[in-house]
Formats: structure tokens, C-alpha cells, sequence
């Protein structure tokens, strides 16, 4: 085991079990210098992009409604006839998604 800039660093084998030689692979200049250009092409946006800039969650939520339907049974004990004793109730929820700021 040997150490580089203060941190251990496996030595690697040269011959593998049964026999033979490793061969290793070496990375040309070349290659290294389209890798690098490869990845700043990948990570490097251009800043003349458009940004949307940050809205609060207390502007951007402010003034919207989330608006849920639905039903339900109800039962009552009225005689009106053989077959109603319950209603079908129908409903409407409103939810303000206003978030206070703090």
C-alpha cells in the first residue's frame, strides 16, 4: 500500500490469479482533451438564456382556487313512498390556496 497526498492508495496488481499480465489502458492527450471539451459542452449553458425569476410561494399561490365536487348519501326516516329513505346530496369545496407570508 502506498500513499499519495496523504491518502492510502491500493497498489495495483500486475499479474491476475491463473497467470498472465494486465495490460493497462493509457489515456492519449488527445483523448483526455475531447473528453474535456465534451463535458464543458454538456455543463456550460449559454447566459444569454432566459431565466424565470424566483416567485414566493405566497405570490404565486395568491388568487388560485382548488375546486373539488362530490357527493354524498344521506339517510332520513320520512316515509315518501317504498323506496326513498335516503337523498343523494351533492357538493362543491373551494380551497384558497393563499399561503401567508411570514
Amino acid at each position: 500500500m502506498t500513499f499519495k497526498n496523504g491518502y492510502k492508495v491500493e497498489n495495483v496488481p500486475m499479474h491476475p490469479i491463473g497467470g498472465g499480465t494486465i495490460h493497462q489502458s493509457v489515456i492519449k492527450e488527445e483523448e483526455i482533451e475531447a473528453l474535456e471539451q465534451h463535458v464543458t459542452d454538456l455543463t456550460v449553458k449559454d447566459k444569454t438564456e432566459d431565466i424565470t425569476p424566483f416567485v414566493p410561494a405566497h405570490l404565486a399561490y395568491d388568487k388560485k382556487v382548488l375546486k373539488f365536487s362530490g357527493y354524498f348519501k344521506e339517510n332520513f326516516s320520512e316515509n315518501n313512498g317504498p323506496t326513498s329513505n335516503y337523498r343523494i346530496r351533492f357538493v362543491d369545496i373551494y380551497y384558497y390556496m393563499e399561503v401567508s407570508a411570514l
